[in-house]
């Protein structure tokens, strides 16, 4: 009997890593359920949805800012056999490689 597969994205070699945004039961984001191609773009993105849906003052400072952030969202990276991995869950202050 040969092993069960995941096919969720090609092998590594065939495909860069992903990122995408995660809410606070650990699932892909509602409203931002898409993959992004780096970290950068999925932070950039859900702090621009944190800020249209008014969950931080418009002129509230950046340490403010990612604080909503990270209470917010989630991140969670494609790995090389086609799975997810979890570098932050929602509603934790402490992030790296990304400041929160």
């Amino acid at each position: 009997m040969s092993p069960v597969q995941h096919h969720a994205f090609p092998p590594i070699s065939k495909r860069a890593r992903v990122y995408r945004l995660t809410d606070g039961k650990g699932v892909p984001h509602a409203v931002l359920d898409e993959c992004f191609e780096s970290l950068d773009g999925a932070l950039e993105a859900a702090l621009e949805w944190i800020e249209q849906q008014r969950l931080v003052e418009s002129d509230a400072g950046l340490s403010e800012r990612h604080a909503a952030l990270c209470l917010h969202f989630g991140v969670e990276v494609s790995t090389p056999s086609g799975d997810w991995r979890t570098l932050r869950h929602a509603g934790l202050t402490g992030f790296s490689p990304a400041p929160c």
